[in-house]
Protein backbone atom coordinates (compact mmCIF):
# COMPACT_ATOMS: atom_id res chain seq x y z
CA UNK A 1 0.00 0.00 0.00
CA UNK A 2 2.61 2.59 1.15
CA UNK A 3 5.65 2.31 -1.69
CA UNK A 4 9.15 3.15 -0.64
CA UNK A 5 8.75 6.45 -3.25
CA UNK A 6 5.60 7.36 -1.11
CA UNK A 7 7.62 7.16 1.67
CA UNK A 8 10.52 9.04 0.60
CA UNK A 9 8.14 11.58 -0.71
CA UNK A 10 6.39 12.34 2.81
CA UNK A 11 10.04 12.45 4.11
CA UNK A 12 11.38 14.92 1.48
CA UNK A 13 8.30 17.39 1.64
CA UNK A 14 8.33 17.46 5.87
CA UNK A 15 12.40 17.70 5.49
CA UNK A 16 11.74 20.85 3.52
CA UNK A 17 9.07 22.56 5.06
CA UNK A 18 10.73 22.76 8.21
CA UNK A 19 13.68 24.01 6.54
CA UNK A 20 11.71 26.73 5.92
CA UNK A 21 10.02 27.43 8.95
CA UNK A 22 13.55 27.19 10.06
CA UNK A 23 14.78 29.65 7.87
CA UNK A 24 11.69 31.83 8.43
CA UNK A 25 12.36 31.81 12.39
CA UNK A 26 16.16 32.95 11.74
CA UNK A 27 15.42 35.53 9.54
CA UNK A 28 13.14 36.72 12.40
CA UNK A 29 15.78 37.30 14.83
CA UNK A 30 17.42 39.52 12.11
CA UNK A 31 14.69 41.93 12.14
CA UNK A 32 15.97 44.29 15.30
CA UNK A 33 17.31 47.32 15.07
CA UNK A 34 21.19 46.48 15.05
CA UNK A 35 22.84 50.06 16.45
CA UNK A 36 24.92 48.68 19.34
CA UNK A 37 27.59 50.24 17.65
CA UNK A 38 30.68 53.30 18.71
CA UNK A 39 31.78 55.27 16.29
CA UNK A 40 33.72 58.55 16.03
CA UNK A 41 35.69 60.21 13.03
CA UNK A 42 37.34 63.13 12.25
CA UNK A 43 39.40 65.29 9.21
CA UNK A 44 42.81 65.42 10.49
CA UNK A 45 43.29 67.39 7.41
CA UNK A 46 42.92 68.13 3.83
CA UNK A 47 45.55 67.21 1.62
CA UNK A 48 44.60 68.54 -1.78
CA UNK A 49 41.85 70.55 -2.93
CA UNK A 50 41.95 71.19 -6.39
CA UNK A 51 39.47 71.93 -9.21
CA UNK A 52 39.66 69.00 -11.99
CA UNK A 53 39.29 70.39 -15.66
CA UNK A 54 38.91 67.50 -17.12
CA UNK A 55 35.86 66.06 -15.06
CA UNK A 56 34.55 69.61 -14.49
CA UNK A 57 34.28 69.13 -10.73
CA UNK A 58 35.75 69.98 -7.58
CA UNK A 59 37.83 67.13 -6.01
CA UNK A 60 39.41 66.81 -2.71
CA UNK A 61 41.62 64.13 -0.47
CA UNK A 62 41.05 63.76 3.03
CA UNK A 63 42.92 62.33 5.99
CA UNK A 64 41.23 60.96 8.45
CA UNK A 65 40.68 59.07 11.72
CA UNK A 66 38.23 56.73 12.19
CA UNK A 67 37.42 54.62 15.09
CA UNK A 68 34.32 52.09 14.78
CA UNK A 69 33.55 49.07 17.32
CA UNK A 70 30.94 47.05 15.91
CA UNK A 71 31.52 43.78 18.11
CA UNK A 72 28.35 44.50 19.96
CA UNK A 73 26.63 44.16 16.69
CA UNK A 74 28.18 40.99 15.73
CA UNK A 75 25.83 38.03 16.19
CA UNK A 76 24.89 34.17 14.84
CA UNK A 77 23.48 35.17 12.09
CA UNK A 78 25.86 38.19 10.86
CA UNK A 79 27.60 37.12 8.08
CA UNK A 80 29.14 40.04 7.25
CA UNK A 81 28.67 44.11 8.08
CA UNK A 82 29.70 46.77 5.26
CA UNK A 83 30.20 49.84 6.56
CA UNK A 84 30.94 53.36 4.39
CA UNK A 85 31.68 56.94 5.53
CA UNK A 86 29.68 58.89 3.51
CA UNK A 87 30.56 62.81 3.02
CA UNK A 88 27.05 64.91 2.69
CA UNK A 89 27.20 68.45 1.65
CA UNK A 90 24.44 70.83 0.21
CA UNK A 91 25.47 73.50 -2.71
CA UNK A 92 23.49 75.91 -5.02
CA UNK A 93 23.12 73.04 -8.08
CA UNK A 94 21.86 70.29 -5.94
CA UNK A 95 20.29 70.15 -2.35
CA UNK A 96 21.41 67.08 -1.42
CA UNK A 97 24.75 65.37 -2.33
CA UNK A 98 26.07 62.21 -0.37
CA UNK A 99 29.61 60.89 -1.62
CA UNK A 100 31.48 57.51 -0.58
CA UNK A 101 34.79 58.27 0.78
CA UNK A 102 36.25 54.81 2.40
CA UNK A 103 34.15 51.73 3.05
CA UNK A 104 35.06 48.27 4.08
CA UNK A 105 33.83 44.79 4.19
CA UNK A 106 33.74 43.07 8.03
CA UNK A 107 33.91 39.36 7.20
CA UNK A 108 34.61 38.34 11.29
CA UNK A 109 33.95 39.34 14.92
CA UNK A 110 37.46 39.72 15.00
CA UNK A 111 37.39 42.15 12.10
CA UNK A 112 34.70 44.07 13.98
CA UNK A 113 37.38 46.54 15.36
CA UNK A 114 38.41 49.50 13.29
CA UNK A 115 40.77 52.02 14.38
CA UNK A 116 42.80 53.68 11.94
CA UNK A 117 44.77 57.01 12.30
CA UNK A 118 45.97 59.34 9.63
CA UNK A 119 44.22 57.13 7.29
CA UNK A 120 43.18 58.42 3.43
CA UNK A 121 39.94 58.48 1.59
CA UNK A 122 39.76 55.43 -1.00
CA UNK A 123 37.75 57.46 -2.79
CA UNK A 124 37.73 61.41 -3.14
CA UNK A 125 35.73 63.67 -2.40
CA UNK A 126 33.99 64.86 -5.37
CA UNK A 127 31.41 67.82 -6.41
CA UNK A 128 30.06 67.47 -9.62
CA UNK A 129 30.38 70.77 -10.52
CA UNK A 130 33.13 73.66 -8.33
CA UNK A 131 30.60 74.11 -5.70
CA UNK A 132 32.77 72.54 -2.82
CA UNK A 133 34.73 75.56 -1.54
CA UNK A 134 33.41 77.03 1.15
CA UNK A 135 31.12 74.35 1.81
CA UNK A 136 29.89 72.57 4.90
CA UNK A 137 30.55 68.48 4.81
CA UNK A 138 29.17 65.94 7.77
CA UNK A 139 31.34 62.69 7.86
CA UNK A 140 28.61 60.00 8.81
CA UNK A 141 28.85 56.51 9.09
CA UNK A 142 26.37 54.19 7.24
CA UNK A 143 26.49 50.53 7.34
CA UNK A 144 24.34 47.32 6.01
CA UNK A 145 24.62 44.05 8.12
CA UNK A 146 24.40 40.99 5.94
CA UNK A 147 22.81 38.10 7.39
CA UNK A 148 23.01 34.53 7.04
CA UNK A 149 19.29 34.41 6.39
CA UNK A 150 17.06 37.29 6.20
CA UNK A 151 16.71 40.46 5.07
CA UNK A 152 19.21 43.00 4.32
CA UNK A 153 18.96 47.22 5.68
CA UNK A 154 21.02 49.91 5.62
CA UNK A 155 21.75 51.60 8.96
CA UNK A 156 22.47 55.53 8.89
CA UNK A 157 22.51 56.00 13.03
CA UNK A 158 22.61 59.25 14.32
CA UNK A 159 25.87 58.43 16.14
CA UNK A 160 29.31 58.74 14.69
CA UNK A 161 29.36 61.88 12.77
CA UNK A 162 32.18 64.66 12.25
CA UNK A 163 31.20 68.42 10.55
CA UNK A 164 33.92 70.42 9.07
CA UNK A 165 33.92 73.17 6.35
CA UNK A 166 36.28 73.01 3.36
CA UNK A 167 38.65 75.29 2.92
CA UNK A 168 37.73 78.77 0.64
CA UNK A 169 40.64 78.56 -1.77
CA UNK A 170 42.22 75.31 -3.14
CA UNK A 171 45.34 73.37 -1.78
CA UNK A 172 47.65 71.95 -4.22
Amino acid sequence: MHSTYSRLNVLSSNAIFLAIVLVGLTSLSSLRESDKFTASLGVRDISSFKMNLRERCDQAHLVLDINIDFRECWNWNVNHIYVSVLAEFETKARKRNEVVVWDRILSSKRDARIKLQEARNKYLLKDLGYNLRGTPVTLRVQYSILPHTGALKVYKPEAGHYNFTMPDKYIE
